[in-house]
């Protein structure tokens, strides 16, 4: 073999291989399920721990999650980062005072999903999308709580966000510098009483398809719009709109931007607070109301209900893991492939003649 040819044949195994190392060392790099990322705040780390469930039979996973367990009343005992979801009926949840807050990215809070009879009362909630979700839940009330410092603009989100369901009491609850501070979908029948609806950057009440919910006793504070109802009108199908009670009929609410005059002092304004042609206050508050004096019955204990046993389970206790594949595996031998054909295309056929 000619030297020139030679050097130029071994410059390229050399290069070869350098390519072929480097590709099996960005192949071993593991890969990051995109569900797995998390955009810390400023102030907080990323917290990996998996959600806390109060499980329909009773039971709380993990099991050394902050929860002290009482018969039917569970307790936080520390503050979180990250979710409770309550699958159980017939329960107390007591936040304690402690604090839920969101993971980085803002996901977690509170979900109550299809379940009844559910008290819940005194968290701390923060940098939440949505604090506290109630999904086709019936008869809960949920008292007590402060939500603030909402971080979602998304579809669906709100400090307290009710969808379906109905009979559901709200009071007594702090919604303070929110984005929605609450929504209400396809709901009814609740009651939305003595709760402070500060600062809300977006909107205080929003309304999609929501009749027969009453309001009174809240304050409605600086918030950038108190009150919309949302009629897509561009559906194939026209929603009606929300016609909702905004007075007990005898009180109503306190509205920031109310300026009606109160000419016999007793405290309310003399016309109502018109929202809509078919949604007014009768009785708009001329002054904030203390939600502290406001009093809530609450019932004293809750029926516990035989939950419905679980059929067995003969499979393993946990799911296998599948382990991701990574196209990055593939690298080298494409890596290989091309060496090989770019080599073979400029290869000459030897000179029979010499």
């Amino acid at each position: 073999m000619i030297p020139n040819q030679y050097a130029s044949y071994m410059k390229k195994i050399h290069s070869f291989i350098v390519i072929l190392l480097l590709s099996m060392f960005i192949a071993e790099i593991p890969v990051i399920a995109e569900s797995q990322l998390t955009t810390p705040s400023p102030t907080s780390t990323i917290n990996t721990h998996p959600p806390i469930i109060i499980n329909s039979d009773g039971s709380v996973s993990p099991s050394t999650a902050p929860i002290k367990q009482t018969g039917n009343s569970y307790t936080l005992t520390d503050s979180i980062t990250g979710a409770i979801e309550i699958k159980r009926n017939n329960t107390i949840i007591d936040g304690n005072g402690f604090m839920v807050s969101g993971w980085g990215n803002g996901f977690g809070g509170i979900d109550l999903f299809l379940v009844r009879n559910v008290i819940l009362e005194n968290f701390v909630i923060s940098n939440l999308q949505s604090g506290i979700r109630l999904t086709y839940s019936e008869n809960c009330i949920v008292i007590n709580n402060t939500v603030k410092s909402g971080v979602s603009w998304l579809q669906h989100t709100a400090a307290i966000y009710i969808e379906a369901g109905s009979s559901n009491i709200i009071a007594k609850n702090n919604l303070v510098n929110n984005v929605n501070a609450t929504y209400f979908i396809s709901t009814t029948k609740n009651i939305i009483v003595a709760n402070n609806i500060i600062d809300s950057s977006g909107v205080a009440c929003l309304l999609y398809d929501s009749s027969n919910n009453t309001f009174y006793h809240n304050n409605f504070v600086n918030n950038r719009l108190q009150v919309l109802d949302i009629r897509e009108s561009n559906y194939p199908f026209v929603v009606p709109q929300s016609i909702n009670t905004w007075d007990n009929g005898s009180v109503g609410n306190y509205w920031s931007d109310y300026n009606g005059a109160n000419t016999n002092n007793d405290g309310m304004g003399d016309g109502p607070y018109v929202i809509n042609a078919n949604n007014k206050d009768n009785y708009p508050l001329n002054s904030q109301f203390n939600i502290k004096s406001e009093i809530v019955e609450l019932p004293t204990s809750i029926a516990i209900s035989t939950p419905t046993p679980s059929p067995p389970n003969f499979g393993p206790t946990s799911s296998p893991t599948i382990p991701e594949f990574s196209l990055l595996a593939l690298l080298p031998l494409v890596m290989v492939i091309l060496f090989v054909a770019i080599n073979f295309r400029h290869r000459k056929p030897a000179n029979l003649s010499d």
